[in-house]
């Protein structure tokens, strides 16, 4: 892995953490369950963040994506 990708890997995990607390948080003004949401936000996110790394690396994953 080069270092732009390891770079754009820990920001899309930086990001996903971040969304997850941002709706937890939310969750939390309304009178919710923080834990619910960020629970719910961590099985969310996971299948775009991982389509956009294997975007971005599309030139080493040939083999995944056509």
């Amino acid at each position: 892995m080069s270092t732009s990708e390891i770079v754009i890997l820990v920001a899309v995990i930086l990001a996903y953490f971040g969304w997850a607390l941002f709706n937890g948080f939310l969750a939390r003004m309304r009178n919710h369950s923080f834990w619910a949401w960020f629970g719910i936000s961590l099985c969310i996110l996971p299948p775009f963040a991982m389509i956009a790394v294997l975007v971005y690396c599309k030139e080493d994953n040939t083999h995944i994506i056509p």
